[in-house]
């Protein structure tokens, strides 16, 4: 008679995790605790000051802020906002500033959102609002070639063709 030499294995039981005695803290909702009551007799209360923020104001003051802002801008800036032209006054406290294309436009609007914050507050007048246009070329400025524009130059400034002929330039 053969014997049964297979060997019998006791299947394994998955034991419970551990029991930990560590619960989370419990939240309360009951009324909460009551702070000393602090008298009202050591607040000072002082009027809040009324801000005129629609003074009236001339073109000379305006410009005065105006540039008293292109002072506190940095070297980089600067010299974006000085080729702006000069605002000039729409009606009371709007103004618009003349640019000669798109590009020039866009780097205007992020310059004159700063300026106008400046001037509201130099000026203390909350309705200050500058605009952009762009500028409509005419058509002498269209017709004229280079030649043509370099007279004009010169005739408004004779000094620049004594330059022209001392570094031997030509016009083209």
């Amino acid at each position: 008679m053969a014997q049964n030499t297979s060997v019998t294995t006791t299947p394994k039981v998955a034991s419970a995790p551990p029991q930990n005695s560590f619960r989370p803290q419990s939240i309360s909702i009951s009324k909460p605790k009551v702070i000393e009551n602090v008298s009202s007799t050591n607040i000072v209360r002082e009027p809040i000051p009324v801000l005129n923020l629609n003074n009236s104001f001339d073109d000379n003051e305006f410009f005065s802020a105006w540039e008293k802002f292109q002072n506190t801008l940095s070297d980089e800036k600067r010299i974006g906002f000085s080729n702006l032209n000069i605002p000039t006054r729409k009606e009371g406290a709007e103004f618009i500033v003349l640019v000669n294309n798109v590009m020039q436009e866009n780097e205007a609007k992020k310059l004159l959102s700063e300026a106008v914050q400046f001037l509201r507050a130099q000026l203390n007048n909350s309705a200050i609002v500058i605009s952009t246009k762009i500028a409509e070329e005419t058509e002498k400025q269209r017709t004229l070639s280079p030649e043509q524009r370099y007279m004009e130059m010169v005739a408004k400034n004779p000094q620049l063709e004594e330059l022209r002929k001392l570094l031997s330039l030509e016009i083209d």
